[in-house]
């Protein structure tokens, strides 16, 4: 079997010879000829039939190792061991009061692959609107029941989450010119993400080396981004947008109020990636160019000035 998702509920019996005879206790180890077959009409020799035993003379399965020792959600774990059978049964995973793969349970688990030395199957991501979870820092167990219903032993799995709360973010960039926008952002165990910003411009515009701080400035802002192992957004989000006026520096910046948001339990479990971007939106280049121009060409305007007047 490759590839099995399990829901819980819902699970159908085949009507086939294997399923029919587990349900009367026994487990099909092999196949002859089947019944079908056309015999000729003159000859009485016997149909071949299932080799069946019963499943009390079937051994419990054995679990040998479970691996990898530590998992999070999205982790394949591989379950080693013996007498699993060729016919798939069903794996048991709970993890802090949740119980995944055995009849009955709603939960989304997956499966992926079954033999009689080996069981596959996948660490669930959080499901059930986050009802559904593992939890970092727990050990979750592992069992396989076979088709004839017979339960292995347990392994233990030691759960964490794919990013090691809590974390701390902190970029300082020049976003453009002389604009700094030094951001410091925290996210704790419980998910609440704690931000705080300082925003500065170095370039003060002057005017025949007059400072004009008044014209200058930029509007910033801060990008916090959260990402699952598959590249996928869990979450997204923007603070600001900071408006910076005058001149300053990373001694005497603007500083921002602090800003708070709270991630979900789902965003905690399957977060994998947690990136913080500076970008800024000039404010006043226009202007800027403007004087940068007639600061340039002062001695011209100057000139031009003169001969007007001269003529009025």
């Amino acid at each position: 079997m490759n590839s099995t998702t399990h829901k819980g509920v819902g699970r159908r019996l085949g009507l086939g010879t294997a399923a029919l005879v587990s349900l009367l206790g026994v487990a099909v180890l092999g196949f002859g000829t089947t019944a079908a077959q056309a015999l000729p009409t003159n000859t009485s020799r016997p149909i071949p039939l299932p080799t069946i035993v019963p499943c009390s003379s079937v051994p419990a399965p054995t679990i040998t190792s479970a691996s990898p020792s530590l998992a999070a959600p999205g982790t394949t774990e591989v379950v080693n061991g013996t007498n699993f059978g060729a016919t798939p049964g069903y794996v048991t995973f709970s993890d802090d009061g949740v119980q995944w793969g055995a009849p009955g349970n709603l939960a989304t688990f997956n499966v992926v692959h079954w033999s009689n030395t080996q069981v596959t199957f996948q660490v669930p991501y959080p499901s059930g609107g986050g009802a559904w979870g593992t939890v970092g820092d727990t050990v979750a167990t592992v069992s396989v029941t076979d088709s004839c219903g017979l339960q292995s032993n347990t392994a233990n799995v030691t759960m964490e989450t794919l990013v090691h709360w809590p974390i701390s973010l902190d970029a300082t960039t020049n976003v453009a010119g002389g604009q700094w926008v030094n951001t410091a952002a925290a996210i704790n165990s419980d998910g609440q993400m704690t931000v705080s910003t300082d925003v500065w411009d170095t370039d003060c515009p002057t005017l025949f080396g007059i400072d004009l701080p008044f014209l200058t400035g930029f509007h910033g802002a801060s990008v916090i981004t959260l990402k699952d192992q598959f590249g996928n957004t869990l979450g997204q989000w923007t603070f600001g947008p900071y408006g910076v006026e005058g001149c300053g520096s990373a001694n005497a910046p603007t500083t921002e109020p602090t800003q708070t948001e709270q991630l979900t339990q789902d965003q905690i479990l399957a977060a994998y990636s947690v990136s913080l971007n500076n970008f800024s939106d000039p404010q006043f280049s226009a202007p800027g160019t403007i004087l940068a121009w007639i600061e340039s060409n002062a001695a011209a305007i100057a000139a031009a000035a003169t001969a007007i007047a001269a003529a009025v």
